[in-house]
């Protein structure tokens, strides 16, 4: 019996001896890992599967914010090498490709959809778009002091591609000889570190078209150089640096916060430009309806279009995103509970060209509840709002020492409410191999 007791003892004490924010279990590891997600606020599973599926406009338009319809897209993946050398030195290397991209339409068009508007008048509704694909590369160094410890993230980073928040809106317009008519139309900007009509040409009369596959490597040839990669990355790249400073509060409480700090921009030298209008009208639907003869004529009508198609040179500057906070876990078993807890502040593009404290700004937060049975079986259940999204989430972690799998899924959405109903997914699946 006494023996059994010292077990659990020295397993409890041990639990307690190598508390951190962020643990590692390898002396030097590889780690690859992977992120997809998307959400919106418009519809969930409990809304599809259903015996009959009834489209309730007031009831949409009704569960709206202000911001009206939202969707989020999000693409991740990082390699990294690691040498944990013990709790006081770390350091490490890593290559990220990140997307993230977002569209909303305003509310006043689903206010229309549901309740109508007075005749001969238009409905306007703003249309936010914005998307960016970075790629950085970095290092990582960790050293500790008595009770703290620092960590250090330099990084260079190039955005492969940047999609401003475009002047766009949609209208919508009841006639009162009965015919409905809807237009969009957008003017925008996207900037590349690569000339764009490597991939997308300028018809003659305005239009836009690709080129083909042959085409598009045989124009990359030169850009594929690592001579020239490298060039770009040191011209164009910009520079930005990640900190974090932990403090052992008690055995059990530890403290901290963190910031990432854009230091230089990056520039994108090619500009691609135009604009773009949809026009959908419908001529008296209630008389195509209720007319008996076989020869009546489709009420309904499209057109697309693209003008002032143009590519040129630019010097667009860009900036890593800009976030700083405080973190804390508190574990009251050892490692057998672990409560943890993030609040912080992000900015897209922050001292960008097209930054705007509104639209590109937004709080953060996370907590989370993780349990680890003897550093094999790793659990945690979850709740957040990061990346623009409200997350609930669950996860798992197997780790055999020599190999480490970590799988994360989520049911996500643009409101809170909707993200417990499964309106969008994420999914994250991360292998680490070392020993």
């Amino acid at each position: 019996m006494k023996k059994f007791l010292s077990i659990i003892t020295a397993v409890l004490i041990s639990t307690f001896a190598f508390a951190e924010l962020h643990p590692t279990y390898r002396i030097f590891e590889i780690s690859i890992n992977g992120l997809l997600g998307f959400d919106q606020n418009l519809t969930t599973v409990e809304d599809i599967l259903v015996p009959e599926l009834v489209i309730d406009l007031p009831k949409i338009a009704d569960g709206f914010g202000k911001k009206g319809f939202v969707s989020n897209s999000q693409f991740e993946f990082d390699f990294a090498a690691n040498l944990n050398l013990n709790k006081n030195l770390k350091i490490g290397t890593y290559v990220n490709t990140d997307f993230s991209g977002n569209f909303e339409i305003g509310k006043g068009f689903w206010d229309l959809l549901a309740y109508g508007n007075e005749l001969d008048n238009p409905v306007v509704a703003d249309i936010h778009v914005n998307g960016q694909l970075f790629m950085n590369a970095g290092a990582s160094l960790q050293m500790g002091f008595k009770k703290f410890t620092f960590r250090a993230n330099p990084s260079i980073y190039l955005p492969l591609v940047y999609i401003p928040n475009p002047t766009a809106f949609v209208s919508a317009q009841a006639n009162s000889d009965g015919k409905l008519i809807a237009t969009a139309e957008a003017y925008f900007d996207a900037y590349s570190c690569l000339p764009v009509d490597i991939f997308v040409m300028s018809k003659e009369g305005g239009g836009i078209g690709f080129h083909t596959g042959d085409e598009i490597m045989e124009s990359l040839q030169s850009y594929l150089d690592p001579a020239e990669i490298f060039s770009t990355l040191w011209s164009n790249g910009g520079f930005d640096i990640g900190g974090e400073v932990e403090y052992e509060l008690f055995r059990f409480l530890d403290i901290g916060g963190y910031m990432n700090m854009p230091l230089k921009p990056a520039y994108l030298k090619q500009k691609f430009s135009g604009s773009v209008k949809a026009t959908a009208e419908v001529n008296d639907l209630l008389a195509w309806a209720t007319d008996q003869s076989e020869e009546k004529e489709n009420p309904w009508s499209s057109s697309f279009e693209s003008n002032d198609i143009s590519f040129s040179q630019s010097n667009f500057s860009v900036n890593r995103p800009f976030r700083f906070g405080c973190e804390a876990c508190f574990r009251p078993i050892g490692k057998w509970l672990t409560v943890r807890g993030q609040l912080g502040y992000a900015a897209r593009n922050p001292f960008g060209e097209d930054f705007d404290w509104k639209d590109n700004s937004y709080l953060e937060y996370y907590f989370g509840l993780e349990s680890r049975l003897f550093y094999i079986l790793g659990l945690k259940l979850y709740t957040s709002y990061q990346q623009e999204a409200f997350t609930q989430g669950f996860g798992l972690d197997l780790n055999m020492r020599v190999f480490e799998l970590n799988f994360n899924i989520s049911s996500t959405g643009a409101s809170f409410v909707k993200s417990f109903k499964v309106s969008g997914i994420r999914g994250s699946l991360g292998l680490k191999f070392g020993f």
